[in-house]
């Protein structure tokens, strides 16, 4: 099997992580602080003892000082749910460098990202066509690295993505206090910030990376052709000229702002990546800079 990431970026990539939410509600126990209270090497508080209280955190020392008996409270650290929304419809299969190809790189270097730090990562392809559409994929653990590369290299390009459907299903069954990343160029979204709007509003993050490939930022057309669009087969014909192509960068650009400035509004991480862009400089550079990742 071919891998997507090589051992050596993977020894990198352990020293990065997750930015998300502050306090973790629930799930198995991993490295983030939870709102719960648990039994960590960590203290976080003391409060009066009650019936039934554990006799063995009860803290003498400062029994004595309060004249009460008081039990030591202690961090519970829990899994960060991480669910990676990964666009593998027909516009995503196009371009050079290939935006899936790209994106495909980028979603194992995000699970391993999550998985070398214990949390919890859902892969959730949107598209691909009959067969794909849909496909999810959970791992735990970094023994289970080598079953996220294939489930990746085993996505097709292909039909059309709908994110509003994921985003009512993790509205309605999604962790609560989770983190989750689209992948896509957003070809295919209406408005690519309407489906996150609940989410956020209850308590999950959600992080926006737009993929575009450079023929799409700055086409080079010299003679007429004949355009289709690959996921709903409409044509037409275009003669380049200066005009049109000032034309095509302008709807572009206001996309673009417009996107963006939703983002801002409803604070959502937004980052316009190009799949010629290096792999590590996005990961090391601009996911860190954007504030996606840390060091």
């Amino acid at each position: 099997m071919v891998h997507l990431l090589e051992n050596a970026v993977l020894e990198k990539l352990g020293a990065l992580r997750f930015t998300g939410p502050q306090r973790v509600t629930g799930g198995r126990v991993g490295e983030r602080r939870s709102i719960l209270r648990g039994a960590s090497v960590e203290m976080a508080d003391f409060r009066a003892y009650v019936q039934g209280d554990d006799f063995r955190y009860i803290d003498w020392n400062a029994m004595a000082r309060f004249d009460q008996p008081v039990v030591r409270l202690f961090v519970d650290q829990r899994a960060l749910p991480v669910t990676i929304l990964l666009d593998i419809s027909a516009s995503m299969n196009f371009g050079d460098p290939n935006k899936l190809a790209f994106s495909r790189g980028l979603a194992a270097a995000l699970g391993w990202i999550g998985l070398a730090r214990q949390d919890q990562i859902t892969l959730w392809a949107l598209g691909g066509g009959t067969g794909n559409n849909g496909r999810k994929a959970g791992f735990a653990t970094k023994a289970g690295f080598s079953e996220m590369q294939e489930f990746l290299r085993s996505l097709k390009g292909g039909g059309r993505a709908d994110f509003t459907g994921p985003a009512q299903v993790l509205g309605q069954r999604g962790p609560a206090g989770g983190l989750v990343v689209v992948i896509s160029d957003l070809l295919d979204a209406a408005d690519a910030v309407d489906p996150w709007r609940r989410l956020m509003a209850q308590g999950q993050e959600v992080r926006l990376l737009h993929i575009l490939c450079p023929q799409e930022v700055h086409p080079q057309l010299s003679q007429a052709v004949r355009l289709a669009d690959v996921e709903t087969g409409r044509q037409m014909s275009v003669l380049p000229n200066r005009n049109t192509l000032r034309q095509y960068d302008q709807r572009l650009q206001n996309f673009l702002f417009s996107t963006r400035e939703k983002c801002r509004l409803h604070r959502i991480p937004y980052v316009l990546l190009s799949s010629a862009d290096e792999l590590q400089r996005v990961l090391f550079d601009v996911l860190t800079g954007a504030g996606i990742l840390q060091r």
